[in-house]
């Protein structure tokens, strides 16, 4: 009676952690979840400047940081930071690096996933004149809106066929 006690705790553990991984596998693919990440991404563009042999390195520093205002609505803050080094775009012979002008994107969003699976954010995206050289950026300020709608079937369809 023990082994069967044991195996059903067992078995319900797996079926535990497997809807953790899950649960997870939805907020990571959900680029307004009450998440906190730091993500890096990096770019490489070649062909580039006047003669077409400029190089670019870019790393995008992305910091997720959600904020829960009350009961029904968070707020998240998605920060895009670039870090620019690039090699005979402007002059043949000149590189340059430094910092890009940083995107700030916050979303309101309602703190609960409905079940049909569609969740949502809105808010405002302010683009900040913080390059530390000319190249990088505008050397202007910028506001917009976005709006971010997501589904979250794809992530249950996909386990179900594995």
């Amino acid at each position: 009676m023990m082994g069967v006690a044991l195996w059903a705790n067992s078995a319900g553990a797996a079926e535990s952690a497997q809807n953790a991984e899950l649960d997870l596998a939805k907020q990571l693919a959900n680029p307004i979840a009450s998440l906190y990440t730091l993500p890096f991404q990096m770019n490489f563009d070649r062909g580039l400047g006047p003669d077409g042999n400029g190089s670019r390195y870019q790393l995008n520093v992305q910091p997720l940081i959600p904020f829960s205002l009350n009961k029904d609505w968070n707020l998240i803050s998605r920060t895009i930071i670039p870090f620019i080094s690039q090699e005979d775009v402007n002059a043949k012979g000149h590189h340059e690096s430094g910092m890009g002008d940083i995107l700030e994107s916050l979303f309101f969003s309602p703190s609960k996933t409905p079940k049909h699976g569609w969740i949502w954010g809105v808010g405002p995206a302010i683009s900040l004149p913080t390059a530390t050289n000319d190249a990088f950026g505008g050397d202007t300020w910028a506001l917009d809106i976005l709006c971010a709608p997501l589904r979250h079937h794809d992530i249950d369809q996909r386990r179900n066929r594995l």
